[in-house]
């Protein structure tokens, strides 16, 4: 599919607003909508989860019992904290943030901070690589390969990001240990890029894997997947 990969990012937040689909509609084939389309439903299932506890929180504040209100206090604060380190972290991830600009490690940790920060999976980095600059894009397809990753650990686990240069060349792996992982041929096809469209349809459960794979393309990266029960390896190279 061609994908008109900035286009997307700036559409993809914005098709809520009528006027807007309209113009979309009119700069972006059928195809092109549809995966948009995909990806906001995604978008907004994923903020669903602290949006609906702040909700929640807001009409126990009004409860006659002290110690309801003061639990539905600390649970309007988590999970507004919540919805902003996730929104945070997605504009990052999907929006327009530009493609030229630069990405150290320090600036990487605190985007995947934002993203772990109420999740029970550890983050470790390996190498002392201070000095270990990517491109926007190139930082954009690791958030969403940790996006991917994080999904497939069924029980607490460990990431893992080893950061290694070759001249001009970066290469990223992505380890994800965990008593259990999982993982699925539809995930392989997609991210390998062995997929027809006949074969693995795109939904909103594999819209993100769709979404990766077309940055993967437009950062003219080399990417491997390597996995068993316990450990997924996910390697990639630009």
């Amino acid at each position: 599919m061609g994908i008109k990969l900035l286009m997307i990012e700036k559409f993809v937040f914005l098709l809520f607003d009528e006027s807007l689909l309209i113009l979309a509609i009119e700069y972006m084939n059928i195809k092109e909508l549809e995966f948009c389309e995909l990806l906001c439903a995604k978008f907004c299932h994923d903020l669903s989860g602290p949006v609906g506890a702040i909700n929640n929180g807001i009409d126990f504040l009004e409860s006659d019992n002290e110690i309801m209100r003061e639990k539905a206090t600390e649970l309007v604060k988590l999970s507004s904290n919540q919805a902003v380190n996730r929104l945070a972290f997605f504009r990052q991830a999907y929006g327009s943030v530009g493609v030229e600009g630069e990405v150290n490690i320090t600036q990487l940790r605190q985007f995947v901070g934002k993203f772990i920060q109420d999740s029970k999976i550890r983050v470790e980095y390996d190498g002392s690589m201070s000095d270990f600059v990517v491109s926007n894009l190139f930082a954009k397809t690791l958030l969403n390969l940790l996006i991917i990753t994080s999904n497939l650990i069924l029980l607490n686990g460990e990431i893992n990001f080893s950061f290694l240069v070759s001249g001009e060349k970066r290469k990223v792996v992505i380890n994800a240990n965990a008593p259990a992982v999982k993982i699925d041929e539809e995930l392989i096809k997609i991210l390998s890029n062995t997929n027809s469209d006949s074969e693995v349809l795109m939904t909103t459960r594999n819209v993100q894997h769709y979404y990766t794979r077309f940055l993967i393309d437009a950062l003219g990266a080399k990417l491997s997947i390597d996995n068993n029960k316990k450990q997924v390896v996910i390697e990639i190279e630009a």
